[in-house]
């Protein structure tokens, strides 16, 4: 039998019923539950209750949720925000993603995938908590640095210096929280790219129907709400390394794509036939058993082989408590 879930959700929405509804199912869940009917008051439980997640309507009086999601991030950078709202397009989807939303659903959601993603949300916030510090220092791509003294770490220092300067893809398995990125990372800024961009795409925060146009970008009128052309990431990342994290979360179709672009070097915008060639080293990770998936079918074999050229297996921090003082003797520094 699955046991419960546990941390502190705090829903906001003005439909009371949509409220009530939504609170039962997650107590039911395991989970401890705040409700509040506007941003202001959702302000003042994050003011007293530390609040693992936070999942808000779009649209509210007074202060929306895009508005509320804004004072999370400047107050409370490192609590996740799930976006529920009856107004649903294309465009404000990307544009609450963008701005930083974990993910984003249209009413009436669909619970199972909702409780999947909100277990997900909060798992992410406790076991990343303990590098939180040590993540801020690396982020805004500033060259990294990464500390340890077990045979693990010191093996993953000789894998990096080995093949930093090579354009082999790199996937790094391991547990969320554990450190995945930082990796990634330090093989970029070690390298001859390092003046070249890094861009990193978050797999399993991003809602699948939004992740190809994130990707590969589109043009003016591909869809319904692309009102202007977007640049994709693969573009974006020209010359220098993209980092696919959590890779294990891209569905089949998807998978065949990313395929297509590591053999035939160039991508094709969503709208648009026009083939753009494409020159980037890939870096993935993942917390998933790649290996299981691709028996069970839920991976691409001939896409796994492209990807492990090099992999690096990072153990988590309770198995090589050693290194914790020196993770904190950098974070102090």
């Amino acid at each position: 039998m699955q046991g419960k879930a546990h941390g502190k959700v705090l829903i906001v929405d003005d439909e009371p019923n949509a409220l009530k509804v939504l609170a039962a199912i997650l107590q039911e869940e395991g989970y401890s539950v705040f409700k509040a009917g506007d941003a202001a008051a959702a302000e003042q439980t994050l003011s007293k209750e530390d609040i693992d997640t936070v999942i808000t309507d779009m649209k509210m009086p007074a202060k929306d949720g895009m508005q509320l999601m804004d004072f999370i991030a400047e107050r409370y950078p490192d609590i996740p925000v799930i976006f529920l709202t009856a107004y649903g397009s294309v465009d404000s989807a990307v544009h609450a993603i963008t701005r930083g939303a974990f993910y984003y659903f249209i009413k009436p959601p669909d619970y199972v995938k909702l409780k999947g993603i909100l277990a997900r949300a909060v798992e992410q916030r406790s076991l990343k908590r303990e590098l939180e510090t040590l993540r801020k220092r690396v982020s805004g791509g500033t060259p990294t640095r990464i500390v340890g003294a077990t045979p693990e770490m010191l093996r993953i220092f000789e894998t990096i210096e080995a093949v930093k300067d090579s354009m082999s893809s790199v996937l790094i398995c391991g547990e969320t929280g554990t450190g995945k990125e930082l990796i990634a990372r330090s093989l970029h800024y070690g390298s001859v790219r390092r003046d070249k961009p890094f861009v990193a795409v978050n797999c399993a925060a991003m809602p699948r129907e939004l992740i190809e146009s994130e990707l590969f970008g589109y043009e003016k009128g591909a869809f319904s709400g692309a009102f202007s052309r977007r640049i994709g990431r693969f573009e974006e990342a020209a010359e220098g390394t993209i980092f696919l994290d959590e890779i294990g979360e891209l569905e089949m179709p998807l998978q065949a794509k990313l395929l297509r672009v590591l053999q035939e070097k160039e991508i094709e915008r969503l709208g648009s036939n026009k083939k753009i060639k494409v020159n980037f080293r890939l870096i993935s990770s993942t917390n998933r058993n790649i290996p299981s998936e691709i028996a069970a079918g839920n991976f691409r074999e001939d896409l796994y082989y492209r990807l492990n050229v090099v992999q690096v297996q990072v153990p988590p921090l309770r198995d090589r408590r050693e290194d914790i003082p020196l993770l904190v003797s950098l974070v102090m520094q």
